[in-house]
């Protein structure tokens, strides 16, 4: 099992909920999440941080064992619940995975996505 987990990291971070609040960047997490693996860059290691910037993994490198990954429908339960308490404050219906499953572009990492887990030390990685 892969020790880092990027929901409890995005369900901790104030950026990350504020930014999903927007639909459109709510689909983009989404998409996001779907397809694709994520790698939690290790803060001490200086040289694996260099290889994920030049897009090679460590030759260490578990791609079953080191990254993170979400069904499709997880994918979807996960934004819902990251909206879930601002919806509740602006009085809107509050949300479910089925608001997002199959909402389109899955496995696709905007940069705006990207730049919004890259500040949680998140890369992707495909499959």
């Amino acid at each position: 099992m892969y020790e880092h987990d990027l929901e409890n990291d995005m369900q901790e971070s104030t950026i990350v909920k504020d930014a999903v609040i927007d639909d459109v960047v709510a689909g983009e997490l989404y998409a996001a999440l779907c397809n694709m693996r994520w790698y939690k860059i290790p803060e001490d290691n200086d040289a694996a941080i260099m290889l994920l910037l030049k897009k090679q993994l460590p030759d260490d490198f578990n791609t079953d064992e080191d990254t993170w990954s979400a069904s499709w429908r997880g994918a979807g339960g996960i934004v819902a619940d990251l909206r879930r308490s601002r919806l509740r404050k602006a009085g809107r219906d509050l949300e479910d995975y089925m608001d997002w499953y199959c909402n389109g572009d899955e496995g696709i990492v905007s940069d705006r996505i990207l730049e919004l887990l890259s500040a949680l030390k998140w890369r992707p990685i495909n499959w």
